[in-house]
Order: structure tokens, then sequence, then C-alpha cells
């Protein structure tokens, strides 16, 4: 009788672990994500629209660009840990030829978190990758009101 008992409860302990194993793995998960309504933020999109008024017809602008669709480095360097801090970062504004798709170059908007040092390395290690790859970089600081000369003079940098 004692037997019984002790088999009962292994399949019992046996069940509720199929039951687990099957739950967890065919049961839909539930993501933490969630929209992030829109692309830009209130500040990126002004300046973008500024941006797009000056541009001329043949340039285009994409933004949110990862820098490692700007620049890259072979799978040795990448291994080496060069390919993640790549990878991790984005460009806010990236100028491109619209026929040839040549990259021109690329425009950081700095606000007041660029102050904090880890932004300030952050910014360092771009500032030298983009500068190593030939790629210009310009860095415009958020305001209120663009101006037409000061967007004209990022564009004659390209």
């Amino acid at each position: 009788m004692q037997d019984v008992g002790l088999y009962t409860f292994i399949a019992f302990i046996l069940i509720a672990f199929v039951g687990i194993v099957f739950v967890r793995r065919f049961w839909p998960k539930k993501y933490p994500y969630y929209s992030c309504e829109t692309l830009l933020t209130p500040a990126e999109l002004k300046f973008f629209k500024a941006l797009e008024a000056q541009i001329p017809p043949h340039i285009g602008v994409s933004f949110k660009t990862r820098l490692n669709d700007i620049i890259t480095c072979d799978q040795k360097h990448w291994h080496k840990g060069y390919g993640p801090k790549i990878a991790a970062k984005h460009m806010d504004f990236v100028l491109y030829d619209k026929t040839t798709t040549e990259i021109l170059g690329c425009i950081e908007l700095d606000d007041r978190s660029h102050d904090r040092k880890d932004r300030v390395r952050r910014d360092e290690f771009v500032n030298k990758a983009l500068r190593k790859s030939d790629i210009p970089l310009q860095r415009m600081t958020v305001k209120k009101v663009y101006s037409v000369n000061e967007i004209s003079g990022l564009i004659r940098n390209f």
C-alpha cells in the first residue's frame, strides 16, 4: 500500500513538471513592450522640420540611424568588442545622396544630457569613430528656434 502512495506522489510530480514545461513553452508570452508613439522627440522633430526646409532636393535625411549602419569594422575587431560599441548607438540625423545613398555626414543634436560624464565619453567615442571613418559630423545645440543661416551652415559643411 505504501508503494502505491509513493508511485502516486512521483506520478503527480512528473505530471506537474511536464505541465509546467508545456505551459512555459507553448503558452503565449506577455512581452513588456509598448509603442513609443513617435519616432522623434519634440526637439528632434522641430530640428528635422527646419532641416528639411533647407535641404537641397538631391539630399535625403535619415533619422535615428544605428552607428553600425554608417560605419563598421572587420570581424576580428568586431569580436574584440569594437562592434557592439557601434551597434548600440545611433545618430540623430544622417544626410545622404538620394541617387547613390552615399553618406554625406551626420548631425547630432546636443541637449543638456550631453553634459553628463557618460554622454561626454559617448560623444568623444562617436567623434573619433566618425573622424576615423572620414564621415563628417556636425553638432547642434538644441534650441527653441533654428535660423535659416544655422541650418544652411550645417549643410554647407557636407
